[in-house]
C-alpha cells in the first residue's frame, strides 16, 4: 500500500468556480480604489493561479503592488471564496468521493497537501468531510508559503510509506521529479499544456485515479 499526496485545487475539487467569482468581485474593488484599470477577466486568465501560493500568485499578477496592499487583497479574495464556499457554491468534480472511498478501501493512506490558506483547508475540511478520507492535511500558510517540495520532506517525515503524487499542475509534478516518485497527472484540471510531461500515468477524469494508482502500485 502507499501513501496518496493529493492536490486539492483542480484535482479533487473545481475552484474555478468560487475563484473566479471571488477574483471578479476583489478586482472591481481594486478599480474603484484606484489599484487596478477595468477590464473583463475571462475564466482561463484567472485558471492560471489555481494552484499557486498567494504569495506567488500576487508576485505573478501584480508585483508593483505594495507588499501590505498585495495582502489586503489576497485576504480579501480568500474571505470571499470561503463565503461562497460557506453558502453552498464550492463543488468536488463528479467521481472523486467513490474515487476516495476507493482508495482509502485498498488501504492507502491519503494525504491532502495544497498551496492553500489554513482557514481555506479547513473550510473544506469541514464542508466536504474530508476526515473519512484523508489521514494528514498540509497547507502552504503553515510553512510560510513555501513551495510543496519543502513541505513534502515535513509529510514524508510524517508517513514512513512509499508515495504517489496526484494532482494537475507542475508544482505537484515537481514533488515527484525532486524526490523520484511515481505520479498521476490530472489532465482535466488547470495545468496548461506540458506542465504533466513528467507524469508517470496521465487521467482524464477523477474515476480515473484509483486504477492509475492500482497500475502504479502493481508494477512497482
Amino acid at each position: 500500500m502507499a501513501a496518496i499526496l493529493m492536490d486539492y485545487d483542480g484535482t479533487l475539487h473545481d475552484a474555478l468556480v468560487v475563484y473566479s467569482a471571488a477574483f471578479r468581485q476583489v478586482y472591481e474593488a481594486m478599480v474603484t480604489e484606484g489599484a487596478a484599470a477595468p477590464r473583463i477577466w475571462k475564466d482561463g486568465e484567472i485558471a492560471r493561479w489555481i494552484g499557486f501560493t498567494a504569495e506567488d500568485m500576487w508576485q505573478d499578477f501584480r508585483p508593483d503592488l505594495p507588499v501590505a496592499v498585495r495582502r489586503r487583497y489576497s485576504d480579501a479574495i480568500g474571505r470571499a471564496m470561503i463565503d461562497r464556499t460557506l453558502r453552498g457554491d464550492a463543488r468536488l468534480y463528479p467521481g472523486v468521493p467513490a474515487m476516495l472511498s476507493a482508495l482509502v478501501g485498498k488501504g492507502h493512506a491519503l494525504v491532502f497537501l495544497s498551496n492553500c490558506k489554513r482557514e481555506y483547508m479547513e473550510t473544506h475540511r469541514e464542508m466536504f468531510g474530508l476526515n473519512r478520507w484523508f489521514s494528514g492535511y498540509y497547507c502552504s500558510e503553515d510553512f510560510g508559503f513555501d513551495g510543496k517540495p519543502e513541505i513534502f520532506k515535513t509529510v514524508q517525515q510524517d508517513f514512513n510509506q512509499d508515495f504517489i503524487v496526484v494532482g494537475d499542475r507542475a508544482k505537484d509534478m515537481e514533488v515527484a521529479e525532486v524526490f523520484g516518485l511515481p505520479s498521476v497527472g490530472c489532465a482535466y484540471g488547470y495545468g496548461r499544456p506540458g506542465e504533466l510531461d513528467g507524469a508517470s500515468v496521465i487521467v482524464k477524469s477523477p474515476g480515473e485515479i484509483a486504477a492509475a494508482v492500482d497500475g502504479i502500485v502493481d508494477g512497482r
